[in-house]
């Protein structure tokens, strides 16, 4: 019985390291169980850049090509989920990107199904495996957005 129950618990892990496979893209919701520590990745990855921002990776000299490569992603991750028909109302993202501009880690939420989480992360897959954010950095950032789909409402 002990034999059983090592293998149940062994076995993912095995394969795991096996296959070299860790878990990138991963529900916000989801980062605990897998293994990723939000607080540690944050210690890591400082700010990309902003107006507000007080100790960024970009400059405000590069503040404008710093957007322009921050959108290019966000375009090329919502052409990859228009492909794989992913649906939301509230897309949050929060990606982290090492010093080469390729994609570390995403955090995401998208809500919905089981499926549409899936298809998302496979859309999120395939912009992971040819996307490199330029300018190029001094070292590993991060950056997050929320996407609202919807009209505003406005008070009268």
């Amino acid at each position: 019985m002990r034999i059983l129950l090592a293998l149940v618990f062994l076995l993912p892990i095995v394969a795991a390291a096996q296959t070299g496979v860790e878990q990138r893209i991963v529900p916000v919701e989801g980062t605990i169980r897998v293994g990723i520590d939000r607080d540690a990745l944050d210690s890591i990855y400082i700010d990309g850049g902003s107006r507000g921002c007080t100790t960024c990776r970009f400059d405000a000299s590069e503040l404008a090509a710093y957007d322009d490569g921050w959108n290019a992603f966000l375009n090329q991750l919502m052409s990859a989920m228009l492909e794989k028909d992913v649906s939301f109302s509230e897309l949050v993202v929060r990606a982290y990107f090492g010093a080469d501009g390729r994609i570390d880690y995403l955090l995401f939420h998208v809500g919905g199904s089981d499926d549409n989480t899936n298809r998302f992360i496979a859309a999120a897959e395939k912009v992971r495996s040819t996307f490199r954010f330029t300018p190029a950095a001094s070292g590993p950032f991060k950056q997050s957005a929320t996407i609202r789909i919807g009209a505003p409402s406005f008070a009268e």
